[in-house]
């Protein structure tokens, strides 16, 4: 399934800790990045007066700023316990709490409790999440569009390309959930109109690419829709090294 083409890169910042003549060095991981999104620890917050837990802030932020994304399909799993660099772990307590600001659709805010105060010497906690995204829209919509809007993903379909000739829309493709075949149609006026012609290839690398010619010519300014057959969700490791503030 080609749900694993999509690799978060790590954004990696080498830390020194120097003890006496030794020195030890450690690899923080704070932000993670893909065609996608990107997935980013923001803070640590104290939750008691006396620091006796804590919670961790992070922030998922779509790739493509003009996409509203829904907290109920993007997640982050988090491990029973966390651990830091002196062997002490920490409890995860409760959900994670989801946010987003009307604003800043393109962004879901995750915070995560944990019991247990952090120690004094603790330098880096290792935090492995697992991103999960959910997405199961058997039908996506690229509303009021033009062939220079691209390239747009929405709900985890990207289309990378479109260019129109005449009656004919040729475009280039990429379904992150799906490798099942897309039923193309344009929305004029709320009906529904199929192609009179479609010739769509799957290329070896996953991505789509064809032609949609259809009885009339589009204008400069379109919807069009794509039906799926079927989704799968998307899974990503992401092992966070974070430090503690």
């Amino acid at each position: 399934m080609k749900r694993f083409l999509a690799v978060f890169l790590p954004a990696v910042i080498l830390l020194e800790a120097c003890s006496n003549a030794d020195t030890s060095s450690t690899e923080e991981v704070s932000t993670f990045s893909n065609e996608l999104y990107t997935v980013a620890y923001e803070s640590t917050i104290r939750t008691e007066n006396d620091g006796s837990n804590f919670s961790l802030s992070f922030s998922i932020a779509a790739e493509d700023e003009t996409r509203q994304i829904d907290s109920s399909d993007v997640t982050l799993r988090f491990p029973e316990r966390l651990s830091d660099d002196q062997g002490n772990s920490y409890q995860t307590t409760g959900d994670p709490h989801y946010s987003q600001k009307q604003q800043q659709s393109h962004i879901v805010k995750v915070e995560q409790s944990f019991s247990g105060p952090l120690h004094e010497e603790s330098r880096h906690l290792t935090a492995p999440l697992l991103m999960v995204i959910d997405n199961n829209a058997e039908e996506v919509l690229f509303q009021n569009v033009t062939a220079d809007s691209f390239p747009l993903t929405r709900e985890e379909l990207t289309i990378t390309n479109m260019e129109r000739n005449g009656k004919t829309l040729n475009f280039q493709a990429e379904d992150h959930i799906s490798d099942g075949k897309l039923d193309w149609s344009m929305n004029v006026e709320g009906e529904k109109i199929y192609p009179a012609f479609t010739n769509t290839v799957v290329n070896n690398n996953g991505t789509y690419e064809g032609s949609l010619e259809f009885a009339f010519q589009p204008a400069d300014r379109f919807s069009i829709t794509a039906g799926r057959s079927r989704t799968e969700p998307l899974e990503w490791e992401l092992p966070f090294v974070l430090p503690v503030s």
